[in-house]
């Protein structure tokens, strides 16, 4: 995984709850402040980070553990 130099995209996919913990982990995720992150997920799909594998890794676990739902582009096979 180290080693792989694709950068994944991870998009907010519709459904999502519009709370106050699902603002905050995705206003933490992404660094954006509350009103933008109301505005991703009335308007899910959308992405919400490009990176690595490292870190995309660790944001998805987050994600899963908090019930998000999103999906990863092109396939994360870690």
């Amino acid at each position: 995984m180290e080693n792989d130099q694709t950068i994944y995209k991870i998009i907010l996919e519709p459904g999502n709850v519009l709370n106050k913990l699902n603002l905050e982990i995705l206003a933490y995720i992404t660094g954006e402040n509350y009103g933008d992150i109301k505005k991703y997920i009335e308007a899910a799909p959308v992405i919400l980070v490009k990176d690595y594998a490292p870190k995309v890794r660790v944001i998805r676990d987050y994600l899963l553990e908090n019930h998000i739902l999103f999906t990863i582009e092109p396939e994360f096979r870690y």
